[in-house]
């Protein structure tokens, strides 16, 4: 009797896992969805006050502070990033499993130094390019909560439509005469992303969610603080850091909520298909600023709906269970 239970106990029946694998991919779109609201914010703060690294650091602290009044009202919050420094010491994390949040503040940097450069178009084709090799990396050696994936053509595939997928929705807007070298730094940034997001799915197995997405914020609000003051000593204003709409300050408060959504995401849907979502999500909260809230650069064609139906198709290649069972 009790080996006819076990495997019901190791694993949920196929449908209840489709469906779950399902309903988690669809919040990790809605997460993706609100980063690109993010990008605009800070866009927006970086152009007024004339400091992307004010930018960044307003991003990751606004979060930040959102976090420590949440913590505030529960003692089991108010001893989240204890829980952490426990788990390391107990042996049930690595030390490196706490320092995701690097790998959101180089984003940011990378975001802000790079774009006037590359252009933002060619930025997320490369960023992408880097996330989703990232996220085969870390599936296939374990990295994440969700244990090992092996790498299969359906997830090849997929990786490789959803940088089609970038690639046809900017088209027309690809900025050339730049040194393509600069590319490495997206492709690097976007590959650390995947390993946050791993990361961030092991801290909240050992913790919670709310553990992994303070200890993910207090991290990277810690860097960007101290590229800011490096920044500030190095150029010289005058920046005008308050003088920007009031809601472009609470751009942190999308990553409040798409961090903890991945964070648990993670462990269901793996590695890849988060990082596929995530770009899907970012694709349709673009489209759809692009639409309501149009900028001057702003420039809807049919190739964006291509692409992002494109982007839809990999995830599902992604997710299907292909051949015999």
């Amino acid at each position: 009797m009790t080996t006819s239970n076990t495997p019901e106990a190791a694993a949920p029946p196929p449908r209840s896992r489709r469906v779950a694998v399902v309903v988690w991919t669809a919040a990790v779109v809605f997460g993706g969805s609100l980063m690109g609201v993010q990008a605009r914010m800070n866009g927006e703060l970086a152009t007024v006050s004339g400091d992307w690294s004010w930018a960044a650091l307003v991003s990751f602290g606004g979060g930040l502070m959102l976090l420590a009044f949440a913590a505030m009202t529960s003692k089991r919050r108010a001893l989240a990033l204890p829980r952490i420094v426990a788990a390391v010491r107990q042996g049930r994390l690595a030390w490196w499993h706490t320092i995701a949040g690097l790998s959101g503040a180089l984003f940011v940097v990378v975001q802000a130094t790079v774009a006037p450069v590359l252009g933002v178009a060619i930025l997320t084709i490369a960023f992408v390019a880097g996330q989703t090799i990232g996220g085969l990396a870390a599936d296939r050696f374990g990295f994440g909560a969700g244990g090992v994936e092996r790498i299969s053509v359906p997830r090849l595939a997929g990786g490789a439509l959803v940088v089609v997928a970038v690639l046809v929705s900017v088209a027309g807007r690809l900025e050339g005469g730049f040194a393509w070298w600069l590319l490495i730094l997206p492709v690097i940034s976007g590959f650390f992303v995947a390993f946050q997001q791993a990361f961030n799915g092991r801290v909240r197995v050992q913790t919670d969610v709310f553990a992994a997405t303070l200890g993910n914020f207090f991290i990277g609000t810690m860097a960007l603080a101290l590229v800011f003051a490096v920044h500030g000593a190095l150029v010289a204003g005058p920046f005008d850091w308050f003088g920007a709409p009031w809601y472009v300050y609470l751009g942190g408060v999308a990553g409040v909520i798409g961090v903890p959504i991945a964070a648990v995401a993670v462990g269901t849907i793996g590695v890849l298909r988060l990082a596929l979502a995530l770009v899907t999500g970012q694709l349709v909260g673009s489209l759809v600023l692009d639409l309501t809230l149009p900028l001057a650069t702003t420039a809807v064609t049919a190739w964006t709906y291509v692409g992002l139906a494109l982007a839809f198709v990999a995830i599902v290649i992604t997710s299907v269970r292909w051949g015999r069972r």
